[in-house]
């Protein structure tokens, strides 16, 4: 067992017994890059590894309807380059706004949109995607089930234009909502 501190906590994860499950090839590759972000040692994969994992992703036909390979590209983004990223999200974006999904669909897209901006924020990136990501957090339908999301293009689209007291005002409201750790975590 791996155990990792988070907080100042030992939180056991069950590395071992993941990697010997007989199947699950794309679960596996999402736990070592979460625990490799936890633990801030992306840059210890190798590069094999994260080869590997480009490749199984692209592998798949309809990758854009394919649930396991866009939870694939969404827990995986910090390790494709950035080229591979805007180019995935350019497909991906282009897919759905010429073809009607889900709800449940929507989501997946939005939460890749929200990986994506939160990657490109964190890494001081300019993605060439930026602005599409955007756009679609904002189409969202006002409901209940899409409120996060568009928040988060509110605060997104706030840091992207610079305007900080924007962005503290959604930060205080998220907080005061309990979403500290959130705050915490992306360390805005």
């Amino acid at each position: 067992m791996l155990l990792i501190t988070i907080k100042g906590k030992k939180v056991g994860i069950y590395l071992n017994e993941i990697l010997d499950l007989k199947e699950h090839q794309l679960f596996k590759y999402r736990t070592i890059i979460a625990i490799a972000s936890l633990e801030n040692s992306l840059s210890d994969l190798s590069l094999a590894f994260k080869n590997k994992i480009v490749t199984r992703f692209s592998e798949h036909e309809n990758w854009v309807e394919n649930i396991g390979a866009l939870q694939l590209f969404s827990d995986c983004m910090k390790i494709f380059s950035l080229e591979q990223v805007d180019y995935f999200l350019g497909q991906l974006l282009k897919h759905y706004q010429k073809n009607s999904c889900s709800e449940s669909m929507r989501e997946r897209v939005a939460i890749i949109c929200n990986s994506y901006l939160f990657y490109c924020y964190k890494q001081k990136l300019n993605g060439d995607n930026i602005e599409a990501a955007l756009d679609y957090l904002a189409s969202l339908e006002t409901t209940t089930h899409f409120l996060l999301y568009r928040i988060c293009h509110e605060l997104y689209f706030n840091l992207f234009s610079g305007n900080t007291e924007k962005v503290a005002q959604i930060k205080k409201l998220l907080m005061k909502c309990g979403y500290q750790d959130c705050m915490e975590y992306w360390q805005i």
